[in-house]
């Protein structure tokens, strides 16, 4: 039985979109060291002179700031990848030799896509939230600082996934 060019092409063609969306996203582990390592917060913050205080505050804001970008980012690369699973589906929504199993991955793929730049979204939104906290708390005076650094900090840490 004869195999035409059309169906190699299809047959190729869903084979290829099976592989991109089952194929782990590239540089995951990499991605993962691109965070900054925090220091830790010393156990008794009244035993630092102030300006130890103040630059330990001011470093922790730094870091909280490189948290930021790269989860904006995070964000920006998973509203594209929505964006581009979106044109897939669209195209193959068109084409007439496009399988209904073809259009189901692609729908689902679409449907993870939107989860993933929803969840990076709201984490680059709570990221700014924590920076303006870390950059009023590296601002305060002395007694104030104390008080608030562990808060601060806890929140910085927080926005930094665990390791796998």
């Amino acid at each position: 039985m004869p195999v035409s060019l059309n169906n190699s092409f299809f047959v190729f063609k869903s084979c290829l979109i099976v592989a991109l969306l089952l194929a782990p996203a590239p540089n995951v582990s990499a991605q993962q060291a691109e965070y900054p390592i925090l220091e830790s917060l010393p156990t008794s913050l009244d035993s630092l002179r102030e300006d130890q205080l103040k630059d330990f505050a001011r470093n922790l804001a730094n870091q909280a700031t490189e948290i930021q970008y790269l989860l904006h980012q995070k964000a920006e690369r998973a509203s594209l990848e929505r964006e581009n699973i979106g044109e897939q589906l669209a195209s193959a929504e068109a084409d007439t030799l496009s399988s209904k199993e073809e259009r189901k991955l692609l729908s689902q793929a679409l449907k993870a896509a939107k989860r993933a730049e929803k969840s990076a979204l709201a984490a680059s939104k709570q990221v700014e939230k924590t920076v303006e906290l870390a950059m009023k708390v590296a601002e305060m005076d002395s007694s104030d600082l104390r008080k608030n650094l562990p808060k601060a900090y806890k929140k910085i840490a927080a926005l930094i996934p665990k390791p796998a």
